[in-house]
């Protein structure tokens, strides 16, 4: 039971005995890479990423809900009624 709440908790990962992913047999190693971040460095990636673009279209890249998008780009008060940039830090009307 310890072992499945650490894996929960993203502490550990199960990695195959043999390298065979077909069998039931795991040892546990510790997980180096846990994610980080929050859903306004994903904002920030994927404005960088994508240019120009409305909130709801990140909204339907990362999944989130309506309110969840608004906080996540909730730091740029000007996301409101503009199309945003992070990466040239310029402000486009939307269509």
């Amino acid at each position: 039971m310890a072992l499945g709440l650490l894996q929960a908790a993203g502490e550990i990962r199960r990695v195959p005995v043999n390298g065979r992913l077909d069998q039931q047999r795991y040892k546990y190693a510790a997980w180096k890479c846990k994610p980080s971040g929050s859903f306004t460095d994903l904002a920030r990636a994927y404005f960088g990423w994508i240019g120009p673009a409305a909130v709801g279209e990140f909204q339907a890249f990362a999944g989130l809900g309506v309110k969840a998008a608004k906080a996540a780009v909730e730091p740029w008060d000007w996301w409101k009624s503009v199309r945003v940039c992070f990466c040239c830090r310029k402000i486009g009307k939307s269509f």
